[in-house]
């Protein structure tokens, strides 16, 4: 009975946690917007380094699991050559609409980094081709100094997508990793509960041996009644001392597994 009781104890992390997984395969799958990702204007910035923005920008952009994303290459290779210089320049929605036709989609990410003094601007739009409508707008602005740049790129997407509302969060840089001091906490607590658990799984085996032991002693001094009650006495301390070591071994080891699985999933 006592080893139902701590089989229940310490899987009852598991189940709760995933309890919730059949409500998420109920919601509707979002639909896929296909989103051409224009190369950026430069204004002051070296093509070189532009170049590797829009890199960034493509990558930050697919991140977003509404959007599948048509990269700089990609549209490259679908334009003619007479329309490269116009993709270059396309900055209003009259533009757009005209790319957005010869490419085939109806939503454009269009956009410019400028240097303006010691600091570095990225200003993002995102366009509906088909309605010629400026449906969300990021700008981010850092120091000029390249290091800052990729989580400028972040911040001026994550700032393009907040404008949308709940139905086109920005998923991932919305909600960035962890810091470096955060996963560290997280690793203490994950290796102090795993520590709790190493002990109290300690304390359930010595327990139980100590319990089996005085039986086994009663049993064989069953004829002297005079050590038979301090044997029983100090037998069902160690079976109850077993048994509280058991929950607090399936507790442990609940809490262990909960933890982990919420921060790891």
């Amino acid at each position: 009975m006592r080893g139902l009781v701590l089989s229940f104890v310490f899987f009852c992390g598991i189940p709760v946690l995933k309890a919730q997984e059949p409500l998420k395969a109920q919601e509707p799958a979002a639909e896929i917007i296909d989103l051409a990702v224009m190369p950026l204007t430069p204004k002051r910035v070296a093509p070189e380094t532009v170049s590797i923005l829009d890199e960034l920008l493509q990558a930050a952009v697919s991140r977003n699991k509404r959007y599948q994303v048509i990269s700089v290459s990609d549209i490259y290779a679908m334009l003619k050559r007479e329309k490269i210089k116009s993709v270059m320049g396309c900055d209003d929605i009259a533009c757009a609409a005209e790319i957005g036709g010869a490419l085939g989609v109806d939503h454009l990410l269009i956009g410019s980094v400028s240097q303006l003094g010691n600091q570095v601007i990225i200003t993002l739009k995102l366009l509906n081709t088909r309605i010629q409508k400026v449906e969300g707008r990021g700008q981010a602005k850092v120091e000029a100094d390249e290091r800052f740049f990729a989580d400028a790129i972040k911040s001026a997407v994550a700032d393009l997508f907040a404008e949308q509302g709940a139905e086109g969060a920005f998923l991932d840089v919305s909600q960035p990793e962890p810091a470096a001091g955060q996963k560290r906490f997280r690793q203490i607590v994950l290796w102090s509960m795993t520590g709790m658990t190493l002990a109290a799984t300690g304390m359930w085996a010595y327990y139980y041996a100590e319990a089996k032991r005085l039986n086994q002693k009663i049993r064989d001094t069953s004829g002297s009644a005079g050590n038979a009650v301090s044997l029983r006495d100090q037998a069902l301390t160690a079976d109850d001392r077993h048994y509280l070591s058991s929950v607090a071994t399936g507790v442990s080891a609940g809490l262990t597994l909960g933890l982990w699985w919420m921060w790891e999933f």
